[in-house]
């Protein structure tokens, strides 16, 4: 599967530069924005001894929901029709996606993560973040997360930009 590839690869990057003892194995973080969210969630899930912490900023964490998302976007996007030719249709294979959706291992984790997301970003993706911080509660992860106002995805607004990234240094200095 593609995406545990993705997952796969990051995981080798990051233990191959921990092998040269530059880095301190205790404090490595895992960051990543809008995809890069879900790969840095499915680290923590899927790695829980390699990460200190995680980032996820305007991320999406459940296939199942992209995919179903996606299939009224089919005939609009190339890469959304390459996506759905190697994944497949979500509905054909449900289970499938949802155990490529990291958000349902959050139990899994032991690094503490924090959760970015812009206010106005469309609903379904502002919802999967609302879930995720819910998710991490129920599961007893610790967690913060930072909803800015006027955003979509990512920080364009200069004072929610400085915002978020002061979160996430604080967030950082505090937990590595």
């Amino acid at each position: 599967m593609g995406l545990v590839k993705m997952h796969e690869d990051v995981t080798r990057a990051t233990q191959t530069a921990l092998k040269t003892k530059l880095f301190d194995p205790a404090r490595v973080a895992i960051m990543g924005d809008q995809f890069g969210a879900y790969l840095a969630l499915s680290g923590g899930v899927h790695e829980p001894d390699l990460y200190k912490c995680v980032v996820g900023m305007d991320g999406r964490y459940d296939m199942v929901e992209v995919m179903r998302e996606l299939r009224y976007n089919l005939h609009s996007s190339g890469p959304v029709n390459r996506l759905n030719y190697k994944l497949g249709e979500a509905g054909d294979n449900r289970e499938k996606f949802q155990r490529m959706s990291p958000i349902n291992f959050v139990d899994q984790m032991k690094a503490t993560m924090l959760v970015t997301q812009g206010r106005d970003n469309p609903a379904l993706h502002r919802l999967e973040s609302r879930r995720l911080v819910n998710a991490l509660k129920k599961a007893n992860v610790k967690h913060d997360s930072i909803f800015t106002e006027r955003e979509g995805w990512g920080e364009l607004d200069l004072e929610n930009r400085v915002e978020v990234m002061a979160k996430v240094e604080s967030f950082l200095a505090k937990n590595l």
